[in-house]
């Protein structure tokens, strides 16, 4: 984790930080990045946060005019399993319990500003910090097939994180 640390200050230092994908598994506080993002969208947006929710693509040209974006690769997936641009599709019989996402597009958007996703073809998955469920970062709307209640009963969520 030092050495990504390290590498995270030497991409802040440069300007580049948010040039790439960030794995926000290699950070100590997850959370606190995110809503650190959330506050610079809010200035330049000139928002209140309150008035920011984080919405998600599976491409970049998805998020439109978002102001402040950002990609997050490494996420696993459990419950189902995900490609770009059909999103979430059920899992196949013996298929592994996590998946790798594709890398995420992700970015603070006004509350009135439409989603990447249209309400019923899409569904809100939970960020977990690890499989344990306990720490919650954030939730995100991605594309799917059927409705959004066949992934809550499949369990379907992302974690920055599995232990072994």
């Amino acid at each position: 984790r030092l050495v990504a640390l390290q590498q995270w200050a030497q991409l802040l230092e440069g300007g580049a930080l948010l040039r790439g994908a960030l794995r926000l598994s290699e950070l100590l506080h997850p959370a606190f990045f995110l809503t650190a993002l959330r506050q610079q969208t809010a200035r330049a947006s000139r928002l209140p946060m309150d008035a920011l929710h984080l919405v998600c693509a599976l491409g970049p040209a998805e998020l439109g005019d978002a102001t402040l974006r950002f990609e997050v690769d490494g996420l696993l997936l459990q419950g189902a399993s995900c490609a770009a641009p059909h999103g979430l599709v059920p899992l196949a019989d013996g298929a592994a319990t996590f998946s790798p996402m594709p890398p995420l597009h992700l970015a603070w958007v006004a509350l009135d500003k439409r989603p990447p996703y249209p309400l019923d073809k899409s569904a809100l998955v939970p960020i977990y910090e690890d499989q344990s469920r306990e720490v919650l970062l954030n939730e995100i709307r991605l594309p799917c097939t059927g409705g959004e209640a066949i992934w809550l009963q499949a369990g379907c969520a992302l974690f920055l994180s599995v232990e072994a």
